[in-house]
Parts: C-alpha cells; sequence; structure tokens
C-alpha cells in the first residue's frame, strides 16, 4: 500500500467524522428554517431531506465508531436499520420532489414523474428484504440492495428533480440569485447518488463484485468515503443557500404585511379625518401639555380662527378663566374614567364674542394605555340657550292663560322634550312636572312613527289644527287626541320648538262610536223586522195547512200526532220571529190572559239546548194567570237563561221557579200593592261583580269579548212595559238570581170563549185583504172549512171597492180580515178609515206579521175590532170570528 492510500486509511475516522457532520448540519439547517407558512411547494417535502440528513450523518457517526472500536454483530444491525431509513427519506424526498404539480413544469419532467407512483417504496423494500434473506450475510446483502434501489435513484432523482424545480419557477426565484445554488445541489446530489448508490461493500454476485469500494480505491487511490464526504459538504453549502428563498419569502410576507397596515392606517386616519371635517361641532384634539395640535375646519370658521393660527395654542386660549377652571378640574377624572361630559361652558372667539358650548372631553392613549392627551368636542349651544331665554322672557305673560284652560297646553322642543305643560296637561297625562320634563317624548305616543308623521306635517305647513293621534297616560290608559300646534321661533326667526293644545276626545268619540252602533242597529231591526214580517206570513200558510189538515184527520191518530207535532214546531219559529220583530223596534206588548208555566218550560228549554247545563223547574199547578205578550216575555226568560248558560262554561244547573205572590203596600221594592207571579232564574256561575251590577241593563254594556250588550237591556224594558219589576242578586264566584215580578190577571182564563182545542163551525161571509198569494189561498181554505164565504182583495183598493159593492147588493159581509202591511198598495190602517167612513159598524180584524206595530197592541184605538197576529190556528181563527160576529166583543 502506497503512501496516499496510508494516509487514508489511516485517518478514515476523520473522513467519516467530516462525511456525518456535513449530513448532520444539513438536516439541522432545513429543519430549523421557518417555512411552515411558506407557499413553495417544495417547503411541504423538506421535512424529508431533514430526515435524511440526520439519519445519515448519524450512520456515518456509527461507521467511524466502527472504525475506532471495530465491528459487532449488534451494531452492524443499528448500522443496517439506520442506513435503511436514511434512504427511504432521501428516496421519498427524491420522489415527490420530483412529482411537485408546477404548472410550469415540462413536459419531459412530466413524463418522468408519472411512473414514480407511491408504491415503488414498498416495492423496493420488498425486494431489499428478499434479497437480504437470500445473501449468505443478510446485513451486507442488505445494505447492498438498499443503496441500488433507494440510494442510488433518490440521488438522482433529487439531482434531477432540484435543477428542474428551478426552471419551474424560475421567474420567482431568478431575482433571489440561487440559481448556482439550486444547480449545485442538483450536481452534489446527484452525485452523491452514483457514489452511494453504486459503489458498494464487495459482493459475491454483480455488480457488486465488480464495482465496489475495493476496485474504486484501487481505481481512483482515494477511498469512495472521501468523495461522499466532499459531494454531502458541498450539498450541505448549497442548500443553505438555497434555503434563503424562505427569508425572502417572509421578508415580503412582512413586507406587504406593513404595506397593507400602512394602506389600512392611512385610510383610517383619512376616515377619521373626514368625520372630523364633516362635524359641526367645534372637534380639538391637545396634547399632555394641552396644547392644540389637531383642530377641525367648522369649528375654526366658527371661532374665526384659521387652523394654523390654532396649532400649539394653548386650549385654555379660547376657553374663558371659569370654562378652563371646570376643564381643569376634570382632568384626574377624564385620565382616570376616560370621558367627562360638561353640561355648559363658553369659548372665546377671535372676535372677542362667547360662545355657549357643551363640551364633551375624551382621553388619549398610546400603545402602552399611556395618557397621551386629549380630544374635546365643543357643541354649540347658543340657539338652545337663547330659545330657553326667550321662553322665560314671555313666561309672565303667558301664565295666567296657560295655568287656567281646560285644554293641555305644551311647550317642547323639536325633539319633542317638554319645555313646559299646565296643570291640566300633567293631570291629562297623570305624570309630575319633573316627571314629565325627563320624559323620552316617544313613550306618549302608541304608534312610533306617529311623532314623526305630526313632525313632518308641522315642519311643512308650520301649523295644524285637530291632528288627530293616540296617547297613552302614565297609568297605561289609551287616549284620543286632538293637537293643535304651532312652529315656535326665536326673535330672529329660527325654530327652536313647538307651542300648542292637546283636547282629550276620548269620552266623545265614544258617544260617536256609540251613535253609530245605534244606526248599525238601527238598520239590522229594520231588516229584520222585515224578515220577520216575512217569515210569519210563510208561516201562517204552513200552520194554516197544517191546521186544516189536522181538522181533516181522526184525533189520536198518528198523522194527527205527526201533525201536531209540525204545528208546535211552526209556533216556535213563531216566537224566534217575535224575537226578531222585539229587537227590530221594541213596542207595545199585545197582551193577553194566559198561563205561561208551558211558555218559560220551552223558552228555557230552548235557550239551554246544546249546552252543558241542565234546568230544573219548580212551579206550582194553581199558578194564577198574567196578563202578557206571549213572545215578549219568551224573550225575557231566553235572554235571562243565555246569560246563566254563558256564566257556566264548564256546565252546571239554572234553577228556575215561579210561585204566586200578594205584595201589601209596605214592600222593599217600591212595588204597587196586589197580586203578582214572582219568578226567578238562579244559576251557579261566576257571578257580576259589585260594581257592575248597576249597569248590567244599561244599553251596549257588556264584559264579553262578543255580543252587543242588549239582551238585559231588552229584557228591562220588556219587564217595564209589562207594569213588572226585575232585580238582580249576585255573589261573586257563587251564582247570579234574577227575580221577576209580573201583575196576576184578575180575569180567569177565558177558556168559555177561547177554546183552541176545537174549531167550531159558524156562517156568514168574510172579507179576506192581504198582499201574499200564498195567504190568501190558505187562510180562504181555513175560512170555508169552518162554514164562511169568503172574498179575498190584494190590496186595500180592492177590499173597499168589494166591500161597497157587497154592501150595496144587500148582502155585507160580516167580518172583514185585513193585512196591516201591504207593498205597495193601501195596507189595513188606511183601508180601516175608509171603511169606517163606508160602514161605521163595520167588523174588522187586523193581522200582521209586525205583533210589535202599535196597532195590533191598541187595535181598537185605530177602529178595529179584534187582532190576530200571524201565524195563527183555525182554533184561534174561529174562536176570534165566533167572538166578533156572534158576541160582538
Amino acid at each position: 500500500m502506497d503512501l496516499h492510500h496510508q494516509l487514508f486509511y489511516q485517518n478514515l475516522d476523520i473522513v467519516f467524522f467530516i462525511y456525518g457532520f456535513a449530513f448532520v448540519v444539513m438536516g439541522i439547517t432545513v429543519l430549523v428554517q421557518p417555512k411552515n407558512m411558506s407557499e413553495f411547494q417544495i417547503a411541504n417535502i423538506l421535512w424529508l431531506l431533514a430526515a435524511f440528513g440526520i439519519t445519515h450523518g448519524l450512520n456515518e457517526f456509527l461507521d467511524m465508531w466502527a472504525i475506532i472500536k471495530g465491528r459487532n454483530p449488534t451494531l452492524d444491525i443499528v448500522r443496517w436499520f439506520i442506513l435503511v431509513i436514511s434512504y427511504i427519506a432521501l428516496f421519498e424526498f427524491g420522489r415527490r420532489l420530483f412529482r411537485l404539480k408546477i404548472p410550469d413544469s415540462s413536459s419531459l419532467r412530466k413524463s418522468l414523474a408519472r411512473p414514480l407512483k407511491w408504491w415503488l417504496l414498498p416495492l423496493a423494500l420488498a425486494i431489499i428484504f428478499t434479497a437480504g434473506v437470500m445473501s449468505p450475510d443478510f446485513w451486507k446483502g442488505g445494505s447492498i440492495w438498499t443503496r441500488y434501489l433507494l440510494g442510488l435513484p433518490g440521488g438522482i432523482l433529487i439531482g434531477l428533480g432540484f435543477h428542474s424545480y428551478y426552471y419551474s419557477e424560475e421567474t420567482i426565484l431568478r431575482p433571489l440569485n440561487v440559481k448556482k445554488y439550486f444547480f449545485t445541489a442538483s450536481a452534489s446530489f446527484f452525485i452523491y447518488g452514483i457514489l452511494g448508490g453504486l459503489i458498494v461493500p464487495k459482493g459475491n454476485f454483480f455488480p457488486a463484485s465488480v464495482i465496489n469500494n475495493d476496485s474504486f480505491l484501487t481505481t481512483f487511490s482515494i477511498p469512495v468515503q472521501a468523495f461522499r464526504a466532499v459531494c454531502a459538504s458541498i450539498a450541505a453549502w448549497a442548500l443553505a443557500g438555497m434555503l434563503t428563498i424562505f427569508n425572502w419569502e417572509i421578508r415580503s410576507k412582512l413586507q406587504e404585511a406593513q404595506d397593507i397596515l400602512k394602506q389600512q392606517l392611512k385610510e383610517s386616519e383619512e376616515r377619521y379625518l373626514e368625520i372630523v371635517e364633516s362635524s359641526t361641532d367645534i372637534i380639538h384634539s391637545i396634547d399632555i401639555d394641552y396644547l392644540i395640535k389637531l383642530s377641525n375646519t367648522y369649528g375654526c370658521q366658527l371661532l374665526g380662527y384659521t387652523p394654523e393660527e390654532l396649532t400649539d395654542t394653548h386650549i385654555k386660549e379660547i376657553c374663558t378663566p371659569r370654562t378652563w377652571e371646570e376643564l381643569e378640574k376634570s382632568l384626574d377624572k377624564i385620565s382616570r374614567e376616560g370621558s367627562v361630559f360638561i353640561d355648559e361652558g363658553q369659548l372665546i372667539k377671535k372676535n372677542g364674542e362667547k360662545l355657549k358650548v357643551a363640551i364633551h372631553a375624551m382621553a388619549i392613549y398610546d400603545n402602552y394605555r399611556n395618557f397621551g392627551g386629549m380630544r374635546l368636542t365643543f357643541r354649540d349651544i347658543t340657539q338652545r340657550k337663547t330659545a330657553e331665554e326667550a321662553l322665560k322672557e314671555s313666561e309672565e305673560r303667558y301664565r295666567l292663560l296657560f295655568e287656567e284652560s281646560r285644554d293641555a297646553i305644551f311647550l317642547n322642543t323639536r325633539e319633542g322634550r317638554f319645555i313646559d305643560i299646565n296643570q291640566t296637561g300633567l293631570d291629562l297625562f297623570g305624570y309630575s312636572k319633573e316627571e314629565i320634563m325627563k320624559l323620552n317624548p316617544n313613550q306618549l305616543y302608541i304608534h312610533p312613527d306617529d311623532r314623526k308623521k305630526f313632525q313632518n306635517e308641522i315642519e311643512e305647513k308650520e301649523f295644524v289644527r285637530d291632528y288627530p293621534v293616540k296617547l297613552r297616560k302614565k297609568s297605561g290608559k289609551l287616549m284620543d287626541c286632538l293637537v293643535t300646534s304651532t312652529l315656535r321661533r326665536t326673535n330672529d326667526g329660527k325654530v327652536f320648538g313647538y307651542q300648542g293644545i292637546i283636547r282629550d276626545i276620548t269620552e266623545r268619540k265614544k258617544m260617536e262610536e256609540e251613535l253609530q252602533n245605534i244606526e248599525k242597529l238601527e238598520s239590522v231591526g229594520i231588516m229584520a223586522g222585515g224578515i220577520a214580517h216575512d217569515f210569519n206570513n210563510i208561516l201562517t200558510t204552513i200552520a194554516g195547512s197544517i191546521s186544516l189538515a189536522k181538522v181533516s184527520v181522526d184525533s189520536g191518530s198518528r198523522l194527527s200526532e205527526i201533525l201536531i207535532d209540525a204545528e208546535k214546531a211552526c209556533f216556535q219559529a213563531k216566537n224566534l220571529t217575535n224575537q226578531l220583530l222585539t229587537f227590530s223596534k221594541g213596542g207595545a206588548p199585545i197582551k193577553k190572559v194566559t198561563r205561561i208555566e208551558e211558555l218559560i218550560i220551552n223558552s228555557a228549554n230552548f235557550a239551554s239546548r246544546g249546552s252543558h247545563v241542565n234546568c230544573f223547574f219548580s212551579i206550582p199547578d194553581d199558578l194564577w194567570p198574567v196578563e202578557v205578550d206571549e213572545g215578549q216575555i219568551a224573550q225575557v226568560i231566553y235572554n235571562l237563561v243565555i246569560n246563566a248558560v254563558q256564566a257556566m262554561p264548564e256546565g252546571g244547573s239554572i234553577n228556575i221557579t215561579a210561585e204566586n205572590m200578594m205584595v201589601s203596600v209596605e214592600n222593599v221594592l217600591s212595588l204597587e200593592h196586589g197580586d203578582y207571579i214572582k219568578i226567578s232564574v238562579r244559576d251557579e256561575g261566576v257571578g257580576i261583580p259589585e260594581d257592575h251590577v248597576k249597569k248590567i241593563f244599561d244599553p251596549y254594556f257588556t264584559t264579553k269579548s262578543e255580543g252587543s250588550g242588549l239582551g238585559l237591556a231588552t229584557t228591562f224594558s220588556i219587564i217595564k212595559n209589562h207594569n213588572g219589576f226585575i232585580d238582580v242578586n249576585s255573589e261573586v264566584g257563587k251564582g247570579t238570581t234574577f227575580t221577576i215580578y209580573l201583575h196576576a190577571s184578575k180575569e180567569a182564563y177565558p177558556v168559555n170563549v177561547h177554546e183552541r182545542f176545537k174549531a167550531h163551525k159558524g156562517e156568514g161571509r168574510v172579507l179576506l185583504m192581504d198582499d201574499e198569494h200564498s195567504v190568501r189561498t190558505t187562510v180562504r181554505k181555513m175560512l170555508n172549512h169552518l162554514g164562511y164565504d169568503v172574498e179575498v182583495a190584494s190590496n186595500g183598493d180592492e177590499a173597499i171597492a168589494s166591500y161597497e159593492k157587497a154592501l150595496k147588493s144587500g148582502r155585507p159581509f160580516n167580518a172583514v180580515i185585513m193585512d196591516l202591511t201591504i207593498r205597495g198598495g193601501m195596507g189595513g190602517q188606511e183601508t180601516i178609515l175608509n171603511l169606517l167612513k163606508i160602514d161605521p159598524d163595520v167588523k174588522a180584524i187586523v193581522s200582521s206579521g209586525y205583533f210589535n206595530d202599535p196597532i195590533m197592541s191598541d187595535y181598537k184605538k185605530y177602529g178595529f175590532c179584534g187582532v190576530i197576529p200571524k201565524p195563527y190556528e183555525i182554533e184561534d181563527l174561529s174562536a176570534l170570528l165566533r167572538r166578533i160576529i156572534y158576541y160582538s166583543v
């Protein structure tokens, strides 16, 4: 061995040290370089290169240890294992570097990168393991094949990858002057891949048997490790230069961020200046020495200075001594709390005039929260103060009129704050003077837009009269008000507020609404009366036909029972129409002596039908007869039971009693002494509060969400028209009892005359006048059945002509039955006057569906001998004609 060989072999440990040190430095350099926020794609895979450098450097240190201390099996295993790991990192870095998706990559690079799939690494490891197993020396064979399959392609791929990557990113990288580093790294890794992957320990298979460390040493007289160390050192140097691209990127991003911050700061300052310049307040920024550093244009103009004149001027120079004293006292509070408000102060203009201002001082802090000065905002309140002074001057002049007015008189600012309001206004809203002065004006308005609409109108017209608006009292109660108001101006003509009158029209409006309700009810009443009249005509035809059919069949037969039921249904319908008529006009009752037991029971059961309430009756058999209008008394019972049902929505019992009662001269009810029928309707409902009991009979009074409040008022009216009395006793939570007192009739029930259960035959001639053809036809049949000779007329003119003709012929009519109302013609009232002129002894009967017409209740006054409301039965008609014709009563 020559001297040259001997020199390297004696210092091979140093070669391995340099070799390993270079790779470790390279790995650590790559590892610590900040690149996690980098946009360079290579940054995402450099960790593999760092892993290779550190692990392969460690492997070389172990080789150095083996030279120094000697080889042993355990060390060989560790060395081989670390070698495999390092070359896996090398190979994977090269594969991924070559496959980076760079838009500007060459077509050649893309073609070469396409086969480099992920499965190449597992395939290579499988081959290495298999080759190691098949080799006599596993660790040596595995080491050789690791270099062949991972080290050689890994180094070449990295070398080619760095070269192509540069050209792919050349537009960005060229200005950075890193080309030499990329190309140097490319060349050093390419050569290292050949030296480290192809020059392997000598083996017993090709090519390791020919191309190996020994043959290399023989050929070049220098160990291959020396060349590898040189490549590692050069690669480490080149990579250090390459990594400067990340430093450049960081600097670029920092610079970009600084530029953005500068731009944002500039824009913020511009916005601030824009706000300051557009403000109609005086704004000054002062430093810790109270020197003015910034003033807005409006403030300077208002004070009469230029911005240059105010700059570096002490703030006290433009303040009155008292204002500066107040401001100086507030300095500690400003620096501690950040801001302070001074209600009133004065600034001195350049010409010496004083300006009344409100002051808002706000502290300015530096980045370390150190006090750095103040921003002072002065708002001109001269106009407000002038308005207040103007008001004060005129206050005495108008105070007497102001305080004694029956209407609310007010004066407020344009913003709606009350400057003054009289006692009537305070009473109207329910606030004290102190409360209303602090009140937000929007609290008085129901709708948020009402004040704005009012303000727009008065600002446009300068005066409003009787402006309608809903306002709210302190108690929450709503009021309908009319506002008459005008603009209030200062001496120089500037508007500072509004003055005017507020008039509460709640009660007036309520009366108007009640009047409208009355008019509506009158209209409904007219319609109800018309419907009832027409319906009664129809019922007359139906009831009459049933009566005829009933007398034509055997009494007690099944058909007779059916006809009786149908007849009852007709007269129940009659009760409904009677209620409509009572609702439409009220009117005097058509009284007749009757027994009301059945009326009470039928009306109560009808009213409670379909509810959860049961009616219980206690009525003696010897109840005295009464002289009443059956339809109206039925409505009274109906209304009282309906109220009781509504008072017990969950169900319950209604107890209805009737009894004979003799009332003495002295009684607590102030009734006339005599005989009465006492009817009581008692429920178990919620009861009526004591303060409502006195109002329940008032028209339109109701505590229900639905209904007109007329039921009990109508009941009271009907009982009064019968000269009776109604009383109420109630206890909240326990129930209510209504008690009715009706005069008992002194007359016995006239069954001998009005025998309803038999239609008596008669004879004679009867003239029938009705505008409804169906009524004429049916009643004519009824009269014919009773044995009368009948002629019919559709109006008064025909009736008068027929009566005159019969009288002249010597065959006069024994009775005339006339409809009170004739559409488009002469009705019964006018016809009877004409007939009386022709024949003073005429026996006329008035008939109408309008049972509540005054003529029906006092028919004799108008010249009639009898009355029969529609609908009626043949028995009623028979009895009435017998009385008129035969008894002449």
